[in-house]
Formats: structure tokens, C-alpha cells, sequence
């Protein structure tokens, strides 16, 4: 996905944490995904 404003995060969130079994794959989203777009 690409964005044409910068993300907004939530003031209040700082950080967070996320425990899961060594041998669980997982998926990190970003909030700040696609912005700004990238030149190629």
C-alpha cells in the first residue's frame, strides 16, 4: 500500500510487546507502511 499523508499515531501508545514461541512465524505490520513512497 502506498500513502500520500504522513501516518498518525495514537499519542498515548509508546511501544508494545509481542511473546511468541521461537518456532511460531509471525507477521510485523508497520503503521507507518508505505510512506513515504519510495523512487525507484
Amino acid at each position: 500500500p502506498t500513502g500520500s499523508s504522513a501516518p498518525r499515531f495514537p499519542t498515548e501508545s509508546s511501544s508494545s510487546t509481542l511473546k511468541k514461541s521461537s518456532s511460531i512465524f509471525i507477521n510485523l505490520l508497520c503503521p507507518a507502511q508505505a510512506y513515504p513512497a519510495p523512487l525507484f
